[in-house]
């Protein structure tokens, strides 16, 4: 009797064990199939992060290099008659400008100057910008108080874009329009302010939709800050202020 009732509680236990066992590697294949279904969403995130960066940066480059291009070309084709100097000069800095934006765009296009060890454009780069402006015919100035080099690299090359791709809009929608491009550093936030107003054949100022303003305020958020676009007066424009956390951008 008692070694039936022992042989009972062994069935009993090894039924018990191998149910549990059942139920434990069951539970592990259902967490490892959500495991590999989380990383395959990360990887895809990821992924579609990576092709909107890079998107954004070739947009950028592209609209820049274009933008100042053709104010030089255009240059170019009123002073061909009267000026031919002048024309030839203007097509050259037409062509400089054409192959650095091939440049540019292989180097966004290989994840963003990875590829070829080019460090990435940074907010120091910003009166060079607005002397190629200027020296494609856009009446332009520029303020600057404190020092860039206090940002973070992400947080420079943000800014700089954004500069450059505001003064790009201001040149195709605005032409022959005053632009101030005004960068404060101080203790506690940076601010990018980029106005412009009315110009020649300007059509109606306002709200731009597209890539353009869209990847500013993309790339303000990645770096905690707050961009505002928009009308002022008869012009436009484009603000950015990026808070400090405990001193340090």
């Amino acid at each position: 009797m008692e070694t039936r009732r022992a042989v009972a509680a062994g069935c009993v236990v090894g039924a018990a064990v191998t149910w549990a066992s059942a139920w434990v590697l069951r539970r592990q294949h259902r967490l490892v199939l959500a495991l590999e279904a989380a990383q395959e969403a990360l990887a895809e995130h990821a992924a579609a992060e990576e092709r909107a960066r890079i998107a954004r940066e070739v947009h950028d480059v592209i609209a820049h290099s274009l933008t100042v291009t053709m104010l030089h070309v255009a240059s170019a084709r009123l002073a061909v008659q009267d000026r031919p100097a002048e024309a030839i000069e203007a097509l050259a800095e037409a062509e400089r400008l054409g192959r650095r934006s091939l440049a540019d765009v292989r180097r966004a296009v290989g994840a963003l100057g990875d590829g070829d060890g080019s460090p990435p454009p940074s907010i120091v780069e910003l009166p060079a910008l607005v002397q190629e402006y200027e020296a494609a015919g856009v009446d332009v100035a520029l303020t600057v108080a404190g020092a860039g080099d206090r940002l973070s690299a992400a947080a420079s090359m943000a800014l700089f874009r954004i500069a450059e791709e505001s003064l790009a809009n201001a040149a195709r929608h605005a032409p022959g329009a005053h632009v101030d491009v005004e960068l404060r550093i101080e203790a506690s936030h940076a601010s990018l302010t980029i106005s412009n107003g009315i110009g020649r054949a300007t059509p109606s100022v306002g709200e731009r939709p597209g890539l353009g303003l869209t990847g500013m305020r993309q790339r303000a958020e990645l770096i905690g800050a707050q961009l505002t676009a928009g009308r002022q007066g008869d012009g436009w424009r484009v603000f950015v202020d990026l808070p400090f956390e405990d001193g340090e951008a």
